[in-house]
């Protein structure tokens, strides 16, 4: 290692004149890059540089545009679609503006289209803490009939001991 000693400087300037050379273009950018800024500024979030030329706008061909104005015009109507699908009546919105029964008629066909068991069943332990609102002797007998059906799961048991 002692022998490549004399030569380390003399080839780390070749290694680096090659590189430029190499680079030229890129290197050329980088230092008119560097040149263009006129000072750095200390500002109390950290640094600032301030350039000596106005940024220059970035122009963008047609196609890009036409890419750009199709994407824009599908999430619109993503959204005029997502806007019309919440103006159906929805049991959370009855249930959040305290009108129970609604809510329970609401929920009720929601679990009645339901085809996945669990959902349907958690729809239903719903329905009855909805019905308690209106009508506890309603809502004990719904809560009676999860409990003899799946006397195992937790659901009815956790809604009807959080009824107020």
């Amino acid at each position: 290692m002692d022998a490549l000693t004399p030569f380390a400087t003399p080839l780390t300037t070749l290694l680096i004149i090659i590189a430029l050379l190499c680079f030229k273009k890129d290197v050329s950018r980088l230092v008119t890059w560097l040149i263009s800024f006129a000072h750095f500024e200390k500002t109390k979030e950290g640094y600032s540089v301030k350039s000596a030329q106005p940024l220059q706008p970035v122009l963008t061909s047609s196609t890009q545009e036409q890419a750009l104005l199709e994407v824009t015009q599908e999430a619109q109507q993503k959204l005029t679609n997502s806007a019309s699908d919440s103006k159906k009546p929805s049991w959370i919105d009855a249930f959040l503006e305290s009108d129970y029964e609604t809510a329970a008629k609401l929920i009720k066909i929601e679990f009645l289209a339901t085809s996945d068991d669990n959902e349907r069943y958690s729809l239903r332990c719903m329905h009855a803490n909805l019905v308690f609102h209106v009508d506890a002797m309603a809502a004990k007998s719904l809560f009676e009939a999860l409990i003899t059906e799946s006397p195992t799961e937790t659901g009815a048991y956790s809604y009807w001991g959080n009824v107020p």
